[in-house]
């Protein structure tokens, strides 16, 4: 190496050196490529179990030193100790009252439309629930000599076994009470900071161990729409999960660390999300943080520019060689709404209803989600007579999309379909009268032959005809490796694939919220590329229109693989719809047909990653850290597809 060689390598080298020494690095796996920074936020709800020392003492002292004290100073401790600790029990219930009211009165003035009727109601049977309590036997465990940290802790403990025990609907207080009593306990510790998704800070990024799928409702500011937090950190799912495709598809940065770094996170201390480097920094050093502040901005005007780039055009997009592309949005709650019309898709191509559906405790009937399906409707309406054609799933409890038993989970999802059948039944009525009966499309999951097919159409029928009303012709979700052989026998009115389940079927994935998937999953896998194959071949030879919502159509490096599929519409993440737009117009489809042949008959994934690698760089401008050239001009040369 010359001596040059080192200057030019030397600023580099020095770089590398002062970012190690200049913040504690965690690796990290990340949903999708982004920067960004923020506070750290530690979500920290959980029960504050006490100590076994705590659990034994009799009246705050070792039962062997209470029982060897005399009488009288035996009295004389209890008279102290039991006052005591009854006020201490006292003061955090009352505490926990005011907790609850002020979350009762919030969710009043800004809770979400899809459940502002049901939680409402809810909190207040929960305040109310909480304001009864378990006094007289919390009282009891302080009187036998137990402290208020360990008589809550009993107490509460024997009314969720109690519950437990019971059949539904009794056994979801189960889930309540353990939140009422974390919230005691956190109350009876001063140094502990009862966490809630009513106090994140705008611009935190939110670290927990558990993320559920309904607390992501509460990451848009109700009144604007706009994010909350700049990313998330957990150590549990995997990046298949739903909670990362969902914050994926808002535009959060989702990182996922193991449980040991997940506990060196400290709360409200600056952190850096470095997606592109699969890095989290703690404790980073004002000259790195601004380096990485000036990262993401760059990041947020560079995905401004291309929404500005299709915000006042036509929705639809063409190809080089003028093929029509549509990309819809993948929809979930009416938070979405503005960032929906922002980013300007051709319409819904995916309305996820589950998130809603385990949102709502009570109100689960036909009027509810009627009034639902309507107001968001209206909400990402593009003007006030113009609705955006909507295809809406039926609710799908499947994998991490609820923690209900299987057997639950299923008669909670027929009762809650047949009660959305009849809501969309009357909407498109409505609809019809409107002159706009075209605008709804409604399709179902977890489809696995034909028959199961006939059977969700006839119960829609059956519906319909109840309310003496025109039926809605069904779509089918193809998601279900079984349905491949069926598909020329299906009677639906379209097809929407659904690959992450698929992906992970074929490919016989058995857990694809585990840190494993992330290993086996491959979307160019030679089994999954003659799936799609056969989805869009029998779709143009029986008439029935197919399009793509799972989380690949929301993949930049993805997109001229699906359209050579033959895929003519994507349904993708709100967040990424401006990217994948100015992909689709990149591709020629020759070319991409070229490069979904020669993938498919490409033995290893790492040689069919670096063919798509190699063809997204040189023909549509992205490279592989899904960075978009900006000033893109086609390629006069010939494609080459070898490397």
């Amino acid at each position: 190496m010359t001596q040059g060689d080192n200057e030019q390598q030397l600023p580099a080298i020095v770089d590398k050196f002062n970012n190690e020494q200049a913040a504690v690095a965690l690796e990290a796996s990340f949903a999708a490529p982004k920067v960004a920074t923020g506070y750290t936020y530690i979500f920290e709800n959980d029960r504050i179990e006490p100590s076994e020392e705590e659990k034994n003492k009799l009246y705050g002292i070792a039962p062997d030193e209470f029982n060897s004290l005399p009488e009288e100073l035996q009295q004389t401790v209890k008279e102290s100790f039991i006052p005591e600790q009854i006020e201490h029990y006292k003061d955090a219930k009352a505490r926990t009252i005011v907790t609850y009211e002020n979350h009762l009165d919030r969710a009043k003035k800004h809770s979400l439309l899809e459940v502002h009727d049901s939680l409402i109601e809810s909190m207040k049977a929960e305040l109310s629930m909480i304001k009864d309590g378990w006094d007289k036997y919390i009282f009891k465990h302080i009187e036998d000599g137990m402290s208020a940290e360990a008589a809550v802790d009993v107490a509460y403990q024997d009314k969720i076994d109690m519950f437990s025990k019971m059949p539904p609907p009794h056994n979801k207080f189960t889930v309540e009470l353990g939140q009422h009593r974390a919230a005691i306990q956190h109350h009876l510790h001063p140094d502990k900071t009862l966490a809630t998704m009513d106090n994140v800070s705008k611009g935190a990024v939110l670290v927990s161990s558990s993320i559920a799928l309904s607390s992501l409702s509460s990451l848009n500011d109700p009144e604007t729409g706009d994010l909350l937090i700049k990313g998330i950190i957990t150590d549990s799912g995997s990046m298949q999960s739903h909670a990362a495709i969902l914050a994926q598809s808002m535009g959060i940065p989702f990182a996922l660390v193991s449980s040991e770094e997940l506990a060196r996170i400290k709360n409200d201390e600056h952190v850096i999300l470095d997606g592109p480097k699969n890095t989290i920094y703690l404790q980073p050093t004002n000259a790195l943080l601004e380096q990485y502040k000036g990262k993401s901005k760059c990041q947020e005007t560079h995905h401004e520019m291309l929404s500005d780039r299709f915000l006042d055009r036509d929705p639809q997009v063409e190809t080089q060689d003028g093929k029509t592309i549509n990309i819809y949005a993948n929809y979930t709650l009416s938070a979405e709404a503005r960032q929906l019309n922002n980013a300007n898709p051709v319409g819904i191509g995916l309305y996820r209803t589950e998130i809603a559906a385990s949102m709502r405790d009570t109100h689960q009937d036909a009027a509810s989600w009627q009034m639902i399906f309507e107001s968001n409707m209206n909400k990402t309406a593009p003007s006030e007579n113009e609705f955006l054609p909507t295809t809406i799933r039926t609710v799908d409890f499947a994998g991490d999309k609820s923690n209900l038993e299987m057997e639950e989970r299923k008669n909670t999802q027929d009762k809650i379909t047949a009660h959305q059948m009849e809501a969309l039944v009357r909407v498109q009525a409505n609809l019809s009268k409107q002159g706009q009966g075209d605008k709804l499309k409604v399709m179902v999951p977890l489809i696995a032959s034909a028959e199961a097919m006939r059977n969700m159409q006839t119960q829609m029928d059956s519906i319909a005809d109840d309310l003496n009303l025109e039926t809605i012709h069904l779509g089918t979700m193809v998601e279900v490796p079984a349905l491949l052989g069926e598909l020329d026998k299906l009677d639906v009115a379209f097809m929407s694939v659904g690959t992450n389940d698929l992906i992970n079927s074929i490919l016989g994935i058995e857990n694809r919220f585990g840190e494993e998937s992330e290993q086996q999953y491959d979307p160019t896998h030679p089994a999954v590329l003659q799936a799609l194959d056969i989805i869009t071949t029998v779709g143009k030879k029986q008439d029935i229109p197919t399009s793509i919502c799972g989380n690949m159509a929301s993949d930049p490096k993805y997109v001229a693989l699906l359209i050579g599929a033959g895929f003519e519409n994507l349904s993708s993440g709100i967040d990424d719809i401006p990217m994948i737009k100015e992909m689709a117009t990149r591709v020629n489809t020759e070319e991409a047909h070229m490069l979904f042949k020669t993938i498919i008959d490409t033995d290893t994934r790492e040689e069919r990653e670096a063919i798509l690698a190699h063809f997204n760089e040189n023909r549509l401008g992205l490279d592989t850290q899904e960075k978009i050239d900006l000033n893109w001009q086609r390629p006069n040369n010939e494609l080459d597809m070898t490397l």
